[in-house]
């Protein structure tokens, strides 16, 4: 279907927008060269030519028309700048200049600057994350050049001047703050320090205590004068902060703290904080408290007071608050238990409450004695979880001053010996000769070897001497294969093993030993007498002629080292070994020994004895042991 268009009256004349000499296409719209357009190229003007479009667009049919207004919008369009962008005519035109700096257009469109003006560069805030960047690598800069005194001046006053706040306890509870500060305590001088503790002084708060700042307190309380150590003791160990006492981050500053004190500081520390926290005592028990010496001697004054149950009833409280957040690391919970245990009655109470963290308790003395007293109390359910807590998270107990004797009381007051020993001896299998020198490690084992002692256990029904032959039945083998494998020498010398060695001498009867150790004092003396001119040594010997003991006696060792030493027995006359002889001397008339006798009165006569004297006296010596020899030869 073809549309029958007419053409506008003056179109086949070239005078519309629409003219066939324009080169445009019938019925459609067409788009003008820029330079018939643009009048700044063209320089033409013709007369009333806005009428003219209006005319001739008017004149147009509908459909022609609203497709040229639609080409024209989309022309203005494309002429719109876009938000956010700049177009490149823009930028040649504007050519970088700063805002205000007014121009002349250049041919090419550029702007010429008339009046420049000077850029002025502004200093752009940095980030949060840059300014952490910067002052971790001013810390690292401070821990690898610390030899440094320049570098290390330089560097602390960057990063006090870099860390933003002035409020250091709270802003210490970030972490790579808190270090920092840490840092700046350690590598500063005094003037540092002094400045830190007054920014810590100025706004000082424990409210939001947590890992970090408890540390930085920590090493504030260690790095810092005596000024400082007052403060911070008075500020944690006052009645405005009795719940620090209960929280983890606190109680940790409060234990070095507590640590670092003397004894006396530590009681009266002590008492402060009890009689303002827990305690209301009448006059004349609060003028017994400032005179008194030890922990023992308060708790004597509390028990002794009016106000004793009222005393014991809070101290319950406290101490089973703290058991209940398992807060029990401190020195000063530690005598507060201690406190408790002295003045309560309920003793088996306690346990019931205390084994579930026992082993926070044994890192003091008063914690160790409370627990060990305590385990007399425990049932058998209790003591087996003990057990087994030291077995699995103790197993260093046994070289421990303080909780070896947990250890003892715990195998002497434990009824399954099977226990005992999966729970505290068979761990000890592999190190067993370390155990047996060590200072602390013999004492274990030496508890097992010797005769029982009668341990007092409210709760115990076994034997001590059945508890002991089911103990040594497992020990003593592994110790026999020990001693049997190792030189003798060493054992003896050794001051703790050389105990040993006689506890299984007298428990075992094992005659290979005590062949070796005759044979390791007969190659002594025969050299330089080593082992008999040392006291620990001599001792040990002197041990196994005098107290044998009932088993080890049928062998009679003194039989067996007197010829051992009878080739040296001159050069042992003029030493303090001289002792030795009258040992074996008594241990042979106490067996009524004739023969060991007669020998020994025909190698050492009363004359060589006088002459030994004589020489003795005139070098203003004294000669005890020879007067005691002689007396026993001419009896």
């Amino acid at each position: 279907m073809k549309l029958n268009i007419q053409r506008p009256k003056g179109a086949s004349e070239g005078k519309g927008k629409y003219s066939s000499k324009g080169g445009g296409r019938k019925g459609k719209s067409q788009k003008h060269p820029k330079g018939a357009i643009d009048k700044s190229r063209t320089g033409s003007k013709k007369p009333n030519q806005k009428a003219k479009k209006a005319a001739t667009k008017a004149n147009l049919p509908n459909n022609v028309r609203n497709k040229n207004d639609g080409n024209k919008k989309s022309h203005e369009d494309d002429a719109k700048p876009v938000p956010g962008k700049t177009s490149r005519a823009s930028s040649r035109t504007q050519g970088g200049l700063p805002k205000g700096t007014k121009g002349k257009q250049k041919k090419g469109g550029k702007k010429e600057s008339a009046t420049p003006v000077k850029a002025v560069k502004k200093e752009i805030k940095k980030s949060k994350e840059e300014q952490k960047k910067d002052l971790n690598k001013l810390y690292s800069r401070l821990l690898v050049e610390h030899r440094k005194h320049d570098v290390v001046k330089a560097t602390i006053t960057e990063l006090l001047k870099g860390i933003d706040g002035d409020n250091y306890c709270v802003i210490s509870n970030k972490r790579h703050i808190s270090r920092i500060l840490q840092a700046c305590l350690k590598y500063g001088d005094t003037a540092v320090r002094s400045l830190i503790f007054q920014k810590v002084k100025a706004d000082f708060t424990l409210v939001n205590l947590n890992a970090h700042s408890s540390r930085f307190l920590v090493k504030l309380y260690n790095y810092c004068n005596t000024e400082v150590k007052e403060f911070l003791k008075n500020a944690f160990f006052s009645d405005k902060c009795r719940s620090l006492l209960f929280s983890r981050y606190g109680s940790d500053v409060m234990d070095t703290i507590y640590q670092k004190l003397k004894n006396k500081e530590q009681l009266d520390v002590l008492k402060h904080y009890v009689v303002s926290n827990f305690f209301l005592l009448e006059e004349g028990a609060l003028k017994k408290i400032e005179s008194v010496g030890s922990l023992n001697q308060f708790a004597a004054v509390i028990g002794g007071s009016q106000s004793r149950d009222s005393c014991v009833e809070n101290l319950k409280r406290c101490v089973l608050k703290m058991v209940d957040k398992a807060q029990l690391v401190a020195s000063l919970s530690h005598d507060l238990v201690y406190l408790y245990w002295k003045l309560t009655d309920a003793k088996a109470e306690l346990i019931s409450h205390l084994h579930k963290v026992f082993g926070q308790l044994l890192s003091t003395r008063n914690g160790t004695v409370v627990i060990c007293d305590l385990f007399s109390y425990a049932d058998k359910k209790m003591r087996k979880s003990m057990l087994k807590g030291l077995r699995t998270d103790f197993p260093e107990a046994v070289y421990n001053r303080v909780n070896v004797s947990l250890l003892i009381k715990a195998i002497h007051c434990t009824d399954d010996t099977k226990l005992s020993i999966d729970c505290l001896l068979r761990p000890l299998q592999d190190d067993l000769q370390k155990v047996v020198c060590h200072q602390y490690g013999h004492l274990f084992v030496r508890s097992i070897l010797e005769p029982p002692k009668d341990v007092h256990s409210a709760t115990s029904l076994k034997d001590p001497s059945v508890r002991q032959e089911e103990l040594q039945s497992f020990l003593l083998p592994l110790l026999v294969d020990m001693f049997k494998s190792l030189q003798l020498r060493e054992i003896i010398e050794s001051k703790y093993a050389s105990q040993i060695l006689m506890g299984v001498l007298r428990a075992s009867k094992d005659a290979a030993i005590l062949h070796s150790i005759v044979d390791e004092i007969r190659d002594d003396a025969a050299d330089e007498m080593s082992l008999l001119k040392n006291l620990d040594t001599l001792r040990f010997v002197q041990t196994l002629v005098k107290k044998p003991g009932p088993l080890l006696d049928e062998l009679r060792p003194y039989a067996l080292i007197w010829p051992a030493i009878k080739e040296s027995c001159h050069r042992i006359l003029t030493n303090k070994c001289v002792f030795l002889l009258v040992d074996i001397m008594e241990a042979a008339m106490k067996h009524n020994d004739i023969e060991c006798i007669s020998d020994f009165k025909g190698k050492i006569t009363v004359e060589k004895i006088q002459e030994l004297c004589k020489s003795f006296d005139k070098k203003k010596e004294k000669h005890a042991g020879l007067d005691i020899l002689m007396k026993l030869l001419t009896e």
